[in-house]
């Protein structure tokens, strides 16, 4: 993660929630993150519309959006979490951002997520070529362009030497980017990030036990209909 954008509720709330994000915007810089904290953008307040338009915009300079306790009931972070999915950036929650180490591409891409890759260690070909046998392992190359890694240690500042764990010990929030994402409409039709339109007959995704998505696989992340939920209020 480069640059983490904080997305949660404000509206409603005691000074918008300014707090909440100050705090959080505070703990993650002293981790040595660069946060776009949405409350030092729209400081004066202003009408809701023209706030989001200054906050979208400070969005997409960030690679990962990072979510707030409560963001569940904020229309403005349904539509951050929205775009953010959309355009590829990582999902993350704020509370689950922690120091430590970090994988970097030794190709020079910086910070990447690890991914296993099979390595060829053994090959038998006959005189024409043809491969007779092959023996492989598998190893952690970077995702961006399956270069090897290095191990960059935060509080250090300092690359360590061992780039092959068995295991990355990568200290790196949990991403749900790679949830499917179900966004309900106000006829109460759940429409996925993978193309599938989904309904039930009471409720909605978690209040049927639905954690995979039906078309994809992936778990699924759930954004109500803001209009749906005040109209049942």
């Amino acid at each position: 993660m480069k640059t983490i954008y904080l997305s949660g509720p404000m509206s409603g709330h005691p000074d918008h929630n300014h707090p909440a994000f100050h705090a959080e915007a505070d703990r993650l810089r002293a981790h040595g993150y660069q946060v776009i904290n949405p409350a030092e953008i729209n400081v004066e307040g202003g009408a809701w519309h023209d706030c989001l338009r200054a906050d979208i915009r400070a969005l997409m300079d960030c690679d990962t959006i990072a979510l707030l306790p409560g963001w569940e009931a904020s229309q403005g972070a349904h539509l951050e979490l929205h775009i953010a999915h959309r355009v590829g950036m990582r999902v993350v929650m704020a509370a689950d951002v922690k120091k430590g180490l970090d994988w970097c591409c030794e190709n020079g891409c910086g910070p990447c997520t690890p991914k296993l890759a099979d390595f060829e260690y053994y090959r038998s070909e006959d005189m024409s070529g043809r491969v007779l046998s092959s023996l492989t392992q598998k190893v952690w190359v970077s995702k961006c362009c399956g270069a090897d890694l290095a191990l960059w240690d935060e509080q250090q500042k300092a690359f360590l030497d061992d780039s092959h764990p068995v295991n990355p010990p990568r200290n790196e929030p949990p991403e749900i980017g790679d949830a499917c994402l179900w966004i309900e409409n106000n006829e109460a039709i759940w429409n996925t990030a993978c193309g599938e339109a989904w309904s039930f007959v009471d409720g909605g995704p978690a209040d049927n036990n639905v954690k995979f998505c039906h078309g994809c696989g992936k778990p699924v992340l759930a954004v109500p209909c803001m209009a749906n939920e005040e109209a049942s209020a």
